[in-house]
């Protein structure tokens, strides 16, 4: 598991910035730690239990190597493939998957990797996400990732720039000590989002766990979210995550809730993955205060994500039992899906 360890002091490649991770176990749980113009597509199969997971990972054989292992699902020499996640999709009756790369690991201070490693590697990560999600291109679509603060982020995007196969982009602050009340990172960040919002890339980002409360959601949502624009972004875990520190799960949705409901504009493309929610270790009354800032937001932003390959996409299912949705609001569930998870049906050419 990668767990973030108080919020220690990151270096920035300019000597500046707060926030540092120590790596303390395996790949597996690191990745528990990742509409306005747009609508959430009504996709509705008929065997599947939901149209579409909106949060899996894959792993190359470097990768995993580097940090550990890569959980209970991967091939072996250790890798996640997309054979993996099309498997888990099947045995789960959900039709497509969003791929998230984990390409921005290789920017985790406790790797001491220097910069130009980090750009090679990241580059490699990406490379190998894109070529596994292109073997599935009706069942996967792919997000690449990067580490915000490392001076190759931007490059790293404009690689990517209109790639019919990575078409997203993942952030991942809490794993890499991301610290939002750092002007000059919460800059960073947002100059990130601004990029990919360019180059029309919907973004998938981690803010959630740790130290990560409701003052730091207040910085992201005035300063970083804006730069999305119209384009749609989900936050991850439902603004959760490892570690858990006291309230703030639910401290950081319920200002997610407050600035929705006021009409606060960036706050209006927001859309939650329900990956690990309630997280492990989240009670059964923590439960009930997560309820009930779900249902302020309305159950149609929030989409189904299992977090693969840290767990399966069948037990992902079975853990939304624990939330205790009425039956119209698991049926909302089931309809919604992003529009890059679940794109439209072209229409047919006129005679």
């Amino acid at each position: 598991m990668l767990r973030v360890v108080g919020r220690a002091d990151r270096r920035t490649n300019a000597g500046k910035g707060s926030g540092r991770v120590r790596l303390v176990a395996p790949f597996a749980a690191a990745l528990l730690l990742a509409l306005a113009g747009y609508r959430l597509a009504r996709y509705r199969p008929a065997t599947s239990a939901f149209p579409a997971d909106h949060h899996m990972h894959l792993g190359s054989v470097d990768l995993c190597a580097r940090v550990g292992e890569c959980g209970a699902f991967h091939t072996a020499p250790p890798a996640v493939l997309a054979a993996d996640a099309i498997r888990a999709l099947d045995q789960a009756h959900v039709r497509r998957g969003v791929v998230l790369s984990t390409a921005y690991i290789y920017g985790l201070p406790s790797l001491g990797l220097p910069p130009d490693s980090v750009a090679l590697l990241v580059r490699r990560e990406n490379e190998f996400t894109a070529a596994e999600v292109a073997q599935y291109p009706d069942r996967l679509a792919g997000f690449l990732s990067v580490d915000p603060l490392q001076p190759s982020a931007l490059e790293e995007l404009a690689h990517w720039r209109g790639s019919p196969v990575l078409r997203g982009l993942k952030l991942h602050l809490t794993v890499l000590g991301v610290d939002l009340t750092d002007s000059a990172q919460r800059a960073r960040v947002a100059e990130v989002v601004g990029t990919a919002t360019a180059q029309g890339m919907p973004i998938v980002i981690h803010v959630g766990g740790g130290t990560f409360g409701a003052r730091e959601a207040e910085f992201f949502i005035a300063d970083v979210l804006p730069r999305a624009g119209s384009l749609p972004v989900q936050i991850a875990h439902g603004a959760g995550g490892l570690p858990l520190l006291g309230d703030n799960h639910v401290a950081v949705l319920r200002v997610f809730a407050k600035h929705i409901l006021e009409g606060t504009p960036a706050a209006q493309g927001l859309l939650f993955d329900l990956s690990f929610v309630p997280a492990p270790g989240e009670d059964a009354t923590t439960t009930t205060r997560l309820m009930r800032e779900i249902r302020r937001i309305g159950l149609q932003r929030f989409v189904f994500a299992s977090d693969f390959d840290v767990q399966s996409v069948e037990d992902a299912v079975r853990a939304l039992d624990r939330l205790g949705l009425t039956a119209e609001e698991r049926a909302t569930l089931v309809r919604s899906c992003a529009p890059w998870a679940c794109p439209e049906p072209e229409a047919p050419p006129l005679p």
